[in-house]
């Protein structure tokens, strides 16, 4: 092999070498540009699907939540409504039936979700007097028919029933539009 060979080789191979780079690197590029441009749609695409999924979560969550809210008031109103008759009736009434704590356990949870501070105001104002009622109740429990305040606890209770079960409707029906 001659100088002038090798000269020409040299030439040659340099020559498709900086066409290889020169057409080669922005190939290059563009093509990692496009792979990393697919990836990030991808991730965008993945998170936005994950929120979507946390947020069904979440609403389906809120939703079990009013629903036992909901369902913990109307069996309430029914023990109300049982109880104030068999007061009514002067019937033995030892126990109220009441559920005076679902409130509690629940209320950390759905303060983010009732939107409106005067129905959160609301249902702690009527478990207040659920708590009441349950209160005169286990008074009534304690005291026999011939004692002084045996009647007048007998005609509070009677008085605060209906009050009650009007309240406790209102807010149910308010309650199912706005959280179910």
């Amino acid at each position: 092999m001659t100088w002038a060979d090798f000269a020409g080789n040299a030439a040659a191979n340099t020559i498709g070498s900086l066409v290889g780079v020169v057409v080669g690197v922005p190939i290059a590029l563009w093509v990692e540009r496009r792979r990393l441009r697919r990836e990030e749609i991808a991730d965008v695409e993945r998170r936005h699907r994950a929120d979507e999924l946390e947020q069904e979560r979440l609403k389906q969550r809120y939703t079990l939540l009013g629903t036992l809210l909901v369902d913990t008031i109307d069996k309430n109103l029914a023990a109300v409504e049982r109880a104030e008759i068999d007061v009514g009736y002067d019937r033995p009434l030892y126990r109220s039936d009441l559920d005076l704590e679902t409130w509690d356990v629940l209320k950390p949870d759905l303060l983010p979700v009732i939107q409106n501070p005067a129905v959160v105001v609301r249902i702690a104002v009527l478990f207040a007097q659920f708590r009441e009622f349950a209160d005169m109740l286990s008074r009534r429990a304690q005291w026999t028919s011939g004692y002084h305040g045996f009647a007048s606890i007998r005609d509070e209770i009677v008085k605060l029933g209906p009050q009650l079960r009007h309240h406790g409707r209102a807010l149910v029906g308010e309650l199912r539009t706005s959280l179910l």
